[in-house]
């Protein structure tokens, strides 16, 4: 996290700040401000609270304020660290957006640096995707430099310094560079699994098979949690092309505060959760 914090530019001055956050704010235009957006996405590191100045208006013209949901996305790679992006989460202020924002900026949000194995296919033109691959990159260093200071040789597949295999750019194999640790290509879709140089050490024992199964059991709760936000997301955005489904709010004693009445999506079918109930 230090190390991405230092190569992005800050916004450490109040009046470099106003400056910057007004302009981008200010402006109507909905491809321009994605443009903007992008850039600040790109090549700086901003707070919780600079990003929720960008999310929240009380103007009645058109700015990045209006679309919370797509603002925030956008400027996830800015936030850096765990902390960071949950206090931003909170300029979510209901259910669907924080749905928008889980369901088209997932492969960063679902970025565990501490885990990072795994396969990837990530659309560089994505300022979300684009920042995943770099922090993988910056992470791949990271550990290269610790792995040779420790004496080891290096095991990469290639003897290339990389914790990257089977890298593809649009379908066409390729060999990243011993010295290349960043991203060259603007646009383009770059697939590779990921297998870092660490490996469990010699007094590591398996995992017994009844807590594997434990694992499982919660991968499939997951899956289908996912499965179910799916089916929920695309219900609002249904209520919300037919004004005559607009959503109900509703209280129930033991869920809390829910949307809807009944089932909170149609078309869960027999036997799906019930997830409020009618007040």
């Amino acid at each position: 996290e230090g190390m991405l914090w230092r190569s992005r530019f800050k916004l450490t001055s109040a009046r470099k700040a106003s400056v910057v956050l007004a302009h981008v704010k200010g402006v109507a235009d909905e491809k321009i401000r994605r443009i903007l957006l992008d850039a600040l996405s790109r090549d700086f590191a901003l707070t919780p609270a600079q990003v929720k100045a960008l999310c929240y208006t009380e103007l009645g013209s058109v700015n990045s304020g209006k679309d919370t949901a797509g603002t925030l996305g956008r400027l996830l790679p800015c936030l850096i660290g765990a902390p960071c992006v949950r206090q931003a989460m909170s300029c979510a202020t209901s259910l669907h957006e924080v749905l928008n924002v889980e369901k088209h900026w997932r492969s960063l949000l679902g970025l565990n640096l501490e885990n990072p194995t795994g396969r990837y296919e990530l659309d560089l033109a994505e300022p979300i995707d684009r920042s995943v691959s770099e922090r993988l990159l910056l992470l791949n260093r990271w550990q290269f430099h610790l792995w040779r200071a420790s004496g080891r040789i290096d095991i990469s597949e290639r003897g290339n310094r990389k914790s990257f295999r089977n890298e593809a750019l649009n379908g066409r194999q390729f060999v990243w560079s011993a010295e290349e640790w960043r991203v060259p290509w603007d646009s383009g879709t770059l697939s590779f699994d990921y297998v870092p140089f660490w490996r469990p050490p010699k007094s590591a024992q398996p995992i017994p098979e009844e807590k594997w199964q434990e694992v499982l059991g919660l991968i499939r709760g997951v899956m289908f949690k996912d499965s179910l936000k799916e089916q929920i997301s695309q219900e609002w955005d249904d209520r919300e092309d037919d004004p005559g489904l607009a959503p109900t709010p509703c209280r129930s004693p033991s869920v809390g505060r829910s949307w809807g009445r009944g089932r909170l999506s149609r078309g869960l079918g027999a036997g799906a959760p019930v997830l409020s109930q009618k007040s």
